[in-house]
């Protein structure tokens, strides 16, 4: 299962030089807490891509795709979280 969680920049960053087992109890349980009000992602959803990505991008004189090249556009936009295979 993938779960997107909200946690502070610093609670990221003493983890990922310590590890979970290793960061202060107060810090802990923000991480439980981030857990506990994750948001799962469904099996089988597809990828997901940053809005500003696509909504800051220009193509022609008028400023925007046309909707025939945007699929191949969104394509092409490097994804935050690749789709799930798994159906």
């Amino acid at each position: 299962m993938k779960l997107i969680i909200d946690i502070d920049e610093d609670v990221r960053i003493a983890i990922s030089r310590m590890g979970l087992l290793r960061i202060p109890d107060e810090m802990q349980k923000k991480v439980d807490k981030a857990i506990q009000r994750g948001t799962p992602l469904p099996k089988g959803h597809g990828r997901i891509l940053d809005e500003k990505d696509i909504l800051d991008t220009k193509n022609n004189d008028s400023g925007w795709y046309d909707l025939v090249d945007m699929p191949e556009y969104i394509a092409g936009v490097k994804a935050i979280i690749e789709a799930d295979k798994e159906v």
